[in-house]
């Protein structure tokens, strides 16, 4: 019974996380896309440029370090 709950857990989990950072990165695409290019580099004193926001979150990796491959059913993954 307990590795079909932690079963259950993990999946709801991994399906919440799925979601989330789909949605998260649909919502950067939208952003980017209706700012358009020109505004990528334009200064934001005393803010970042999007350029800057958008290296910077490219560059996060902690988090899928942390939980590795993920695993929702038997075929699919996410890095």
């Amino acid at each position: 019974m307990t590795s079909i709950i932690r079963r259950a857990t993990s999946e709801l989990d991994l399906s919440e996380a799925r979601s989330r950072w789909t949605r998260l990165g649909a919502s950067y695409v939208h952003r980017y896309s209706a700012a358009g290019p020109e505004a990528w580099d334009l200064p934001r004193d005393p803010n970042w440029t999007l350029r800057l926001i958008a290296e910077h979150v490219a560059g996060i990796t902690w988090y899928a370090e942390q939980v590795g491959v993920l695993r929702f059913g038997e075929s699919a993954s996410i890095r």
